[in-house]
């Protein structure tokens, strides 16, 4: 089964079907939408912290 990714807020409220993204906060990362570059709706509940690349192996 192939369900596209897209944001269930942003089609709820917005009426519009978004793609998720990881956006980014001072607070960290986030999922959620966009359209035209301008947040849209904010999927997840949680922000993500940032990772350093240089730890990753």
């Amino acid at each position: 089964m192939n369900v596209p990714s897209i944001g269930f807020l942003a089609l709820q409220y917005c009426h519009k079907q978004l793609p998720l993204t990881v956006l980014q906060t001072r607070a960290g990362f986030y999922i959620g939408t966009t359209e035209g570059g301008v947040p849209c709706s904010r999927e997840s509940m949680e922000y993500l912290p940032a990772v350093n690349r240089q730890s990753l192996p």
